[in-house]
């Protein structure tokens, strides 16, 4: 009979395979978070910016300026 070695508090010795792959598989599953979590974050302030960009075309950028759609000419009298 075969005995396993044990981890140390170290981690530093002798480790079985199960956990380096256990290991491996919960670093991967940090880094697939991460790169979901930016590109959520990314859609989240590029809607936040078109947002802001259609209120100004609807309302103008802000008391005393003409809107976007405004003609450049002053109407007939």
């Amino acid at each position: 009979m075969t005995k396993i070695p044990r981890r140390t508090r170290s981690g530093d010795a002798a480790t079985r395979p199960d956990d380096d792959r256990a290991r491996a598989r919960r670093n991967r599953n940090r880094a697939l978070l991460a790169v979901l979590g930016g590109l959520v974050l990314l859609f989240y302030f590029v809607t936040i910016v078109r947002m802001g960009e259609r209120e100004e075309a609807v309302h103008g950028a802000g008391p005393g300026t003409a809107p976007a759609s405004a003609p450049s000419t002053p109407p007939r009298p």
